[in-house]
């Protein structure tokens, strides 16, 4: 039983430009013309190639190339990868398959490049697919394994089925029965999830093959019915009459030759009588019908059958260079005629069955060598996937490393700016307490200050108001002594001598005393920065650090409101103060 290939070498419905139909070439053309020369005229050149795809392959080619060189120019990655991927698709069409790798390999670089994991992923699939055609399976390989790993790690079921079968036929033809299986398997999973039918079906014909290869006919059986059922549901009538080839074999080594015959007619007329979808060559599989009839109708007896079906058979087979089946053919036909008796005609297909006998033992050897070098090739590919798999693991672990690294060194920073912020904030507390601490102090010594200037100011102002108490008292009694008893004057002019003597002789130096308890350094900074100053000027600066009205220096210096506001007019001149500037503020910052 042939393996099915799932190639999908076109695959517009997949990548690149979506699909077009309802824009038309003329419109296109129109757009183009109007278009400026911007990166996007690669696209627009890219569609207007999808849109010929169909009807003129050339103008299709045509215009991809162009899209293609203008986004070289320009160097526009979208545009080169999406022209590159329809050039493929072209090449293909052409049947130039060298050519459509050469662009699809281009587009492959730049999808990865852009990010483009699904395109990059179907490109590589479809790459594997064109080697795979040429029969380089360890190239093949090699690109299945790269669309597999991007597409096993982002879920994209719609391409890991094809992928799946295609390695599937490469274990099979390297004789890795189990692996084959296993991914036939797969394939036939994803087919059925993402519900397409004929290529389920032709998972499940593979599968099958593998099992008739181990020997496990009644489990092959099994799925070449489930297979028949699928293709003739898809109108896929030419694999159906293959596998119902495949059941016929099956009976006739069961010896139940009326059940491989029914087999064999089914066939016949699927291929002969049925219109079916397939596009592809239909004479290997009657020649395979064909021969399987003589031989079932040999078996039952119909010589006559036998013979036009076997060398209906033959001469298919003989035109289309198909060796193995020209070998049984003539020797099924040496072993009728031997039979019957015509010697002549048995010897003369017997020579030649030993003719392409010996021509298919030489084909098997040169396979063989083949296979045992494809099988090296192979080995020293999958070497090398091995080796690019843990350079690559090696470099993602370094890269984990690294981001650990600097995910540790990061919280390490952390931890440490959180400590040293800490510890900087508590200084900051520290130093915003002390200076709290500080003006809490400043407040309560400059309340303390306060207090006291209020308390001198008073205490000045009770020692004159008292001075002048007395001095008015003992003056009215003066005055009134005359008036008096000469025996009361005495003791008037005592009482007269003990308030003059109770009365304070120099207020002045009193309030110096006090004053310079309170303000130690006033004299000493006033000398420093002002030392003209005369003394009057300097108590004046006294009673003004004390902020006393004008009113209040008057009464304690025996001087009139003009004089001392004449004194503060010489004072602010000495002082050379500006005219905005307090004389009040001033001093007391001294």
């Amino acid at each position: 039983m042939r393996k099915i290939i799932s190639l999908l070498l076109i695959f517009t419905a997949f990548i690149g430009i979506p699909a077009i139909a309802d824009i038309t070439s003329d419109s296109l053309l129109m757009e183009l013309k109007s278009s400026r020369k911007n990166k996007e005229k690669s696209i627009l050149l890219n569609n207007l190639s999808q849109s010929f795809k169909n009807s003129h392959i050339d103008s299709a080619v045509f215009y991809a190339r162009k899209g293609y060189d203008y986004a070289v120019s320009v160097k526009y990655p979208l545009g080169i990868a999406e022209n590159a991927a329809s050039l493929g698709d072209y090449y293909v069409i052409y049947d130039s398959l060298k050519s459509a790798r050469k662009y699809y390999s281009i587009a492959s670089d730049y999808f990865e490049e852009l990010g483009m994991d699904f395109d990059y992923a179907q490109v590589s699939m479809v790459i594997g697919n064109i080697y795979l055609s040429q029969g380089n399976h360890s190239e093949a390989l090699y690109y299945y394994h790269r669309s597999q790993l991007i597409s096993e790690e982002l879920n994209f079921n719609t391409i890991l089925p094809h992928v799946y079968n295609n390695s599937g036929i490469i274990y099979g033809d390297l004789e890795e029965k189990d692996k084959a299986l296993s991914y036939y398997l797969k394939a036939y999973e994803g087919f059925k999830e993402i519900n397409l039918k004929e290529y389920t079906a032709h998972a499940v014909s593979n599968i099958a093959s593998i099992y008739r290869q181990d020997g496990k006919d009644s489990l092959a059986m099994e799925y070449y019915t489930e297979s028949l059922s699928m293709f003739k549901e898809t109108n896929n009538l030419v694999d159906a009459a293959s596998v119902l080839t495949e059941l016929g074999q099956y009976e006739i080594l069961k010896k139940n030759y009326p059940k491989a015959l029914v087999y064999y007619n089914e066939a016949y007329d699927l291929i002969y009588n049925q219109e079916s979808d397939y596009l592809g060559p239909r004479s290997r599989a009657m020649v395979m019908i064909l021969g399987n009839l003589g031989r079932v109708h040999f078996f039952l007896g119909n010589k006559d059958k036998a013979i036009d079906n076997l060398e209906e058979s033959l001469k298919m087979a003989m035109a289309n260079h198909y060796a193995d089946w020209i070998e049984t053919s003539t020797f099924e036909l040496s072993k009728i005629y031997e039979s019957e008796g015509k010697y002549a005609r048995a010897l003369n297909y017997f020579k030649t069955y030993e003719q392409y006998g010996d021509s298919i033992l030489n084909e098997n050897s040169i396979k063989r060598i083949t296979q045992l070098e494809m099988q090296f090739d192979f080995d020293k590919k999958m070497k090398e996937i091995e080796l690019e798999d843990a350079i690559k693991e090696a470099k993602q672990q370094r890269k984990e490393f690294i981001y650990i690294l600097l995910i540790g060194l990061g919280v390490f920073i952390a931890i440490i700016a959180f400590l040293l912020f800490a510890n900087q904030r508590n200084k900051t507390a520290k130093v915003e307490l002390k200076r709290s601490n500080l003006k809490l102090e400043h407040d309560k010594l400059q309340q303390e200050l306060e207090h006291k200037n209020k308390e001198l100011a008073t205490n000045v102002m009770y020692l004159l108001s008292k001075n002048e108490f007395i001095t008015s008292t003992a003056e009215k009694l003066t005055q009134a002594k005359l008036n008096f008893k000469k025996e009361n004057q005495k003791i008037i002019q005592d009482v007269i001598r003990d308030l003059l003597m109770n009365s304070s002789k120099d207020v002045w130096k009193e309030f110096e005393v006090r004053f310079q308890e309170v303000h130690s350094d006033f004299y000493n900074n006033l000398n420093v920065k002002y030392p003209d100053l005369t003394p009057n000027e300097k108590k004046i600066c006294a009673f003004l650090r004390l902020n006393m009205s004008t009113k209040d220096i008057s009464a304690i210096t025996y001087q009139s409101v003009r004089s001392i506001n004449m004194a503060r007019f010489r004072l602010r001149k000495k002082m050379e103060l500006e005219t905005d500037e307090n004389l009040v503020s001033i001093l007391s910052q001294i």
